[in-house]
């Protein structure tokens, strides 16, 4: 009966009482569920804040990159026109050169004849040469036909060359600007390289690492709103739970009044204290069994405020209360073994038959193993057992045996304080199996 002291058990006897314990049960499961979500999302709010600098940085880094327009073909196509543009004045002098070697200019032609002396203008005079050889002798015809092409040959090196002078720029603008991309380029490379094809993977690196972080701020917001929804209906079966708990505590209050009067206290009051969670934050103040926290509280006296059990119950009232109760759980199909320890004590016969009575109740549903000195309750058991205890020199010996139906009276009579030998003790006693197993086959 220590038991019933205990807030915890006093709830758990309320719910068998009232039928709440699988509403009890879902709430349960419902409370692990809004936990499970409550510890990810604090899980996962604490990795996003921890990778929140880690991101700003990945972020900056992007956008850098960016903002560059990295490519791989630019940097090729970037070294030949900076290359161009730097040696202009030097591949316009080398052009120049060569051409005037090629075919000279108004200051390269001689005064013998007006020729020049070029490549071009020797070749042309050499190449009149192998005209005349070839009218004289057939086998100069293929050389003349090679000066021919090597003739034309170099005179599309000429075109060539003019083209090229044609392209050379003298932009000093655009070098600068070359120039500045070149060592926007460079650097890009230093910090993410050393390669461009290097800075372009770091890019995706930091981008994978950027659309996590908007994932996890998805399954954020995901779980904050099943978070919400869960607390939620938590509040809701909280509640419900606590009404159906109320008016089950109403309808057991009037039930103990009742069964505390014909238990040997007419003046008892029974009631069931509700007490409000102290925190604001009422899902850390939920229980796997809901948001309530009750006490039972008793007043054996009149005038005598009601107080919890653990502070104005005697042993024996424990007992003859949790007999009170678990005689109206019994009705409720409530199973499990149980021990009664003075449950007789400070009462006389005919509140002892009531006890007995009670006893047989829950005695149908439960094993119920009952010490006591009172026959009125020791013939309601559908089994007697007698302890013993014995000496022998220096030793002491305990014995428990089973009463058979000739020695069992024998025992109630001298439990009623006579002679276990008495004819007229005995068959009070009979008396009383009788009535009591009548009363048992009857119910």
């Amino acid at each position: 009966h220590q038991m019933l002291v205990k807030p915890g058990r006093q709830l758990e006897l309320l719910d068998a009482y009232g039928g709440l314990t699988d509403q009890r049960k879902s709430f349960s499961e419902l409370l692990s569920l809004f936990r499970e979500v409550d510890r990810k999302l604090a899980k996962l709010e604490e990795s996003i804040e921890t990778r929140k600098r880690e991101r700003e940085l990945a972020s900056f880094q992007r956008d850098e990159i960016d903002k560059a327009k990295v490519s791989l073909e630019e940097q090729k196509a970037l070294k030949e026109e900076l290359a161009l543009l730097e040696n202009s004045e030097r591949i316009s002098e080398t052009v120049s050169a060569i051409l005037a070697g090629l075919e000279g200019d108004d200051r390269s032609v001689s005064s013998a004849g007006g020729q020049g002396a070029t490549v071009l203008g020797t070749l042309g005079s050499l190449r009149k040469l192998a005209a005349a050889l070839s009218g004289i002798t057939g086998k100069a015809s293929p050389m003349l036909a090679q000066l021919d092409e090597a003739r034309f040959t170099l005179e599309e090196v000429v075109s060539g060359l003019r083209n090229l002078d044609a392209s050379i720029e003298h932009d000093p603008e655009r070098l600068e600007q070359l120039r500045d991309r070149e060592d926007e380029l460079y650097r890009l490379k230093k910090k993410y390289g050393p390669e461009i094809g290097d800075v372009l993977a770091f890019r995706d690196r930091v981008d994978r690492l950027l659309r996590e972080g908007e994932r996890a701020e998805n399954d954020l917001e995901t779980l904050g709103s099943e978070r919400d929804a869960l607390s939620t209906r938590l509040e809701q079966e909280a509640k419900q739970l606590t009404c159906a708990r109320k008016a089950a505590a109403r309808k057991l209050e009037k039930e103990m009044s009742k069964r505390l009067a014909s238990l040997g206290m007419p003046s008892g009051r029974f009631e069931v204290s509700f007490k409000e969670p102290a925190s604001e934050d009422i899902e850390q103040e939920y229980l796997t069994s809901g948001a309530d926290r009750i006490t039972f509280l008793l007043s054996t006296n009149p005038g005598v405020p009601l107080m919890p059990l653990s502070d104005v119950a005697s042993g024996g009232e424990l007992s003859r209360i949790m007999l009170a109760i678990i005689s109206l759980l019994a009705r409720v199909g409530t199973s499990s073994t149980m021990v009664f320890d003075e449950v007789d004590s400070g009462i006389g016969g005919k509140v002892g038959g009531m006890v007995g009575l009670y006893l047989g109740e829950i005695a149908e549903t439960n094993q119920v193993l009952v010490v006591t000195h009172l026959a009125q309750i020791a013939s309601c058991a559908d089994d007697h057992l007698i302890v013993e205890k014995f000496s022998h020199d220096e030793h002491t010996e305990t014995v428990v045996k089973m009463l058979d139906q000739e020695h069992r009276p024998r025992e109630i009579a001298r439990m009623l304080g006579g002679d276990s030998e008495s004819e007229t003790l005995l068959a009070h006693a009979r008396q009383m199996l009788e009535r009591t197993q009548k009363g048992a086959s009857s119910r």
